[in-house]
């Protein structure tokens, strides 16, 4: 279940990109409901990626341990990055710019997930799942 949700989530994250850039080229602008969509796709579609992949590791028993730089000071600065990419985004007409606000979003995403569902213990993975699974719904509606 675990592998399915994180390949749910790495669809969401090329599928918001994808289509963020197929409406920039076709329309020349991309209207603020589409760039809210495409960066909440992406976010939580990352989310989602690697969060799915930590939890099948760890369900699965594997001996794989990789942390993060600071995890533990690590989560809210890229909250708060992110809601401001968001807003950069929304308030920005180049696509430039915009493909790096979400190709940032689809990386601290990445680092995001890993670090969120890597520091939950196994006792409380079955809970985790089920928020990627959830996430995973959310991405996809984004």
């Amino acid at each position: 279940m675990a592998a399915f949700h994180a390949l749910v989530g790495l669809a969401a994250v090329a599928t918001s990109l994808g289509s963020y850039w197929d409406h920039a080229a076709v329309h020349h602008s991309v209207e603020t409901l589409h760039k809210i969509a495409a960066f909440l796709g992406t976010l939580i579609g990352g989310i989602t990626f690697t969060g799915s992949i930590a939890a099948f590791i760890k369900l699965a028993a594997i001996k794989f341990s990789f942390e993060l730089p600071f995890k533990r000071y690590l989560n809210k600065p890229l909250g708060i990055l992110n809601a401001a990419a968001l807003a950069a985004l929304i308030a920005s007409d180049s696509t430039g710019l915009g493909s790096l606000l979400l190709i940032y979003a689809t990386f601290s995403s990445f680092a995001l997930g890993w670090n969120i569902t890597n520091s939950i213990g196994a006792a409380d993975m079955p809970v985790a799942i089920t928020v990627l699974n959830s996430y995973s719904g959310w991405a996809l509606c984004a």
